[in-house]
């Protein structure tokens, strides 16, 4: 009966073989999940966490903040582009990444409602992003800090939704990140209100690197990614370095593993790649 049941299971596709199911067989990990209370949001979170493998709490680390970061979104496999990248050929520090597991994607990423009743409409909840930032300074990277001694250089990595979250910060909270790697960023939202923010001159204290890449996504988002690359180069005061990846046989959901291995390599590499 239990092995009618089995083929049934698997013949509809609902079924998937665990580590007790094979003899012999031991669970592989990747990383860690831990957890952080937030206060600001008002939720726990979720948080998956590859090490290196010469971690040490005794050694400071660089962190990789990844938006999108839960187990079945980008965390595996960002996770294993910074293995490759670090224990394979050698190109990049060893670094920790920090998988921002989503609860609300829609909420946190955006800063305002949409700007029609349809985008109102079809996202209610929109316009939580000044929160889920002061979420990550004042809890997220603290806690990270003080847990794993992640007090090298801090790297943030976000595409599409997670891209424009990504623009606010580089243009609201310029020095929060060492380095930033802006992928196909969601410039239009809210009649693309973040190409028209204008931003304080002067305030950059620090150097910060920003790589933005592009897919083969249309005209509209060239544009607005060649306007904030622009824009960014005028308000660094010589401290933002801008490159710009235009990836041209990648779509919209394809780009971010390529654009992962070649931005890691341009902002974090020991000898950087060529564009």
């Amino acid at each position: 009966m239990k092995n009618i049941l089995l083929a049934t299971l698997m013949a509809a596709g609902i079924y998937t073989a665990s580590a007790q199911d094979i003899d012999g067989t031991q669970p592989f990990q990747l990383g860690v999940t831990d957890h952080i209370e937030s206060g600001v949001a008002g939720q726990s979170r979720d948080l998956n966490i590859y090490l290196p493998k010469d971690y040490t709490a005794k050694k400071s680390w660089p962190v990789i903040y990844l938006l999108d970061g839960g187990k079945t979104e980008d965390f595996i496999h960002i996770s294993g582009i910074v293995q490759f990248l670090t224990d394979i050929v050698d190109t990049m520090p060893e670094a920790i990444v920090v998988g921002i597991a989503n609860v609300d994607r829609k909420h946190d990423f955006t800063f305002a409602p949409g700007s029609t009743p349809e985008f109102r409409k079809m996202i209610p909840n929109a316009g939580g992003s000044k929160a889920f930032i002061s979420f990550m300074e004042k809890e997220l990277m603290p806690y990270i800090q003080k847990k794993y001694n992640a007090t090298g250089s801090q790297t943030l990595i976000g595409q599409s939704a997670g891209g424009l979250l990504a623009t606010e910060v580089v243009l609201d909270h310029t020095t929060m990140f060492d380095n930033y790697l802006i992928v196909s960023p969601s410039l239009w939202w809210n009649d693309e209100e973040l190409l028209k923010r204008k931003t304080e001159q002067g305030k950059v204290t620090k150097p910060v690197h920003v790589v933005l890449a592009v897919g083969n996504e249309g005209d509209q988002m060239m544009k607005g990614s060649k306007m904030l690359i622009e824009y960014l180069n005028t308000i660094g005061n010589g401290k933002i370095v801008t490159q710009f990846l235009h990836l041209n046989q990648e779509s919209h959901l394809t780009i971010l593993h390529n654009a992962a291995y070649k931005g890691l390599q341009l902002l974090l590499s020991k000898s950087p790649i060529k564009k």
